[in-house]
Parts: structure tokens; C-alpha cells; sequence
């Protein structure tokens, strides 16, 4: 009940309440289940999509395919440092308070302007050892012009766009 209020969930009939129902155990298995393993690194919570199944989740909000226009963009090697610089091994960044929260897309395909806004927030909280700031996902979806807003695209594009 907590969950259909907090996410405001209504189904046309009982049957699809039981059916919905019976997903969203599931679910909370599953959940329960991983997170009490000593050894993932992660938590997994309840969230609006806990009454769908995978298959349906896939279906409404999965990677529809990027149009044929859009490049997949190569990654650039890295240069090397001649800096005496010590690297940990390791470093979680999360912990360190430099990650900013996780975003809902909704049914908009456009995952490549929220991870591309989260590793800018966080890159620029780390070079400047602050709290991240949020920067805005919906500019990268109205103003970059190579990428296809919720058609979607590749985060690559939208570094060279936030570059110019």
C-alpha cells in the first residue's frame, strides 16, 4: 500500500491489482535478497518500476537503438603523465561525497545527457574538492545538436558539445 500511494499507482481492476502485486514481490525479494549478500558493492531499492517485469520494463523505457545519423564516437587515448603524482589503487567516489544522486529519465531515451551531466558534476566536484552541483540534463537534451534528445545518443557527443 505504501508503494502504490508513494508512486501513486492505480490498476483498472483487482485482477491487475493481484497481477501487479505479485510482480512487486517479487521484486521485493529480490531486493531484500541482494542486498543482504556481504560482498555486493551496491543497494538496490524500490523505486516506480517495481510492479513491471523485466521484459516489460525493457519494453517501455529499454534502448529503442540510436538513429542512424548518430555516431558512436572512438575513445581517445589517454596522455601519458611525466607527473611524480602517487595514484591510490582505489578510490570510491561515492563515499568521498563527489556523486550526485541518481535521475529518473522517465520514458524520455536520453540516458546519454543524465550520465553525461553526473560525470561532469562529478569531475568538476572532484577537481575542485566540492560538493557536486547539478547541472542541467534538459540543455544537453534541447541544444546539442548531434545528438537526438529522447531518440537518443552517445555521451562522447556531449562532452564535444558541452567543450564548445
Amino acid at each position: 500500500m505504501q508503494f502504490l500511494a508513494k508512486y501513486g499507482k492505480m490498476y483498472a481492476t483487482k485482477s491487475d491489482l493481484n497481477s501487479r502485486f505479485e510482480v512487486f514481490s517479487q521484486t521485493y525479494d529480490k531486493v531484500k535478497e541482494h542486498n543482504s549478500a556481504p560482498i555486493e558493492r551496491f543497494q538496490m531499492g524500490i523505486n516506480s518500476f517495481a510492479d513491471m517485469t523485466e521484459e516489460e520494463f525493457a519494453s517501455h523505457y529499454g534502448r529503442k537503438g540510436v538513429l542512424k545519423s548518430a555516431r558512436r564516437p572512438q575513445l581517445k587515448q589517454a596522455k601519458n603523465s611525466t607527473s611524480n603524482t602517487t595514484i591510490p589503487g582505489e578510490v570510491d567516489w561515492h563515499k568521498a561525497g563527489k556523486m550526485t544522486t541518481p535521475s529518473d529519465q522517465g520514458g524520455c531515451g536520453s540516458c546519454w545527457a543524465f550520465t553525461t551531466a553526473a560525470t561532469m558534476e562529478a569531475a568538476y566536484a572532484i577537481k575542485h574538492n566540492t560538493s557536486p552541483n547539478r547541472f542541467s540534463v534538459q540543455h544537453l537534451i534541447d541544444c546539442d545538436n548531434v545528438n537526438q534528445g529522447c531518440g537518443g545518443g552517445w555521451m562522447l557527443d556531449a562532452y564535444e558539445f558541452t567543450k564548445k
